[in-house]
């Protein structure tokens, strides 16, 4: 099976957004504990230092750090998805990175997933993927724990189409891991 598309700066933040909220529990665990500690420090130094001050009617250098330091945290809990395609927008217009969003061919095999542009081909053997992850929007291929063909559902005519390609690459991935596990 194959399929040409063209690839849009909105297909690399699909992919963005889905990794970091799904990426290894490890990477999770100390981002969210990271995260969590700074906010408690941040709740600690509040109730210790600025809500005094303010109840005296003062402000200090403190309490204006206190609160911008949570400030900004909330800013990244709530709008952390428009920083990543902030940031995903502003990598594409570095240098030449925006050779990536050229068309894409991807072709899939019992054997092997291919994918080929303007620019590069690769050939991976289904054993050689780590995982397949699946959003309504696109299909990620897994190559490592950071790297993914994308393939979004807008390459199809139609959604059945979409799922019948991940379906059968699901199938191929599947036979190929239990057939190396047999071996």
């Amino acid at each position: 099976m194959e399929v040409e598309y063209a690839f849009t700066p909105d297909d690399v933040i699909a992919f963005q957004r889905y990794h970091l909220d799904h990426q290894p529990m490890a990477g999770r665990h100390v981002r969210w504990g990271l995260l969590l500690g700074v906010s408690a420090c941040f709740l600690i130094f509040a109730l210790v230092f600025w809500l005094p001050d303010l109840l005296r009617g003062r402000w200090s250098a403190l309490s204006s750090g206190t609160l911008c330091g949570s400030l900004f945290l909330l800013y990244f809990c709530l709008f952390r998805h428009r920083l990543i395609a902030r940031s995903v927008r502003l990598m594409l217009k570095e240098g030449q990175n925006a050779k990536i969003l050229c068309n894409q061919q991807l072709t899939i095999t019992p054997e092997t997933l291919s994918q080929t542009t303007e620019f590069s081909s690769a050939v991976t053997q289904w054993a050689a993927i780590e995982k397949i992850a699946v959003t309504k929007d696109h299909a990620f291929f897994y190559l490592n724990t950071r790297m993914a063909y994308i393939l979004p559902q807008g390459a199809f005519a139609n959604e059945w189409e979409f799922k019948e390609f991940v379906e059968t690459a699901r199938r191929y991935h599947e036979e190929a891991i239990r057939s190396k596990a047999g071996s």
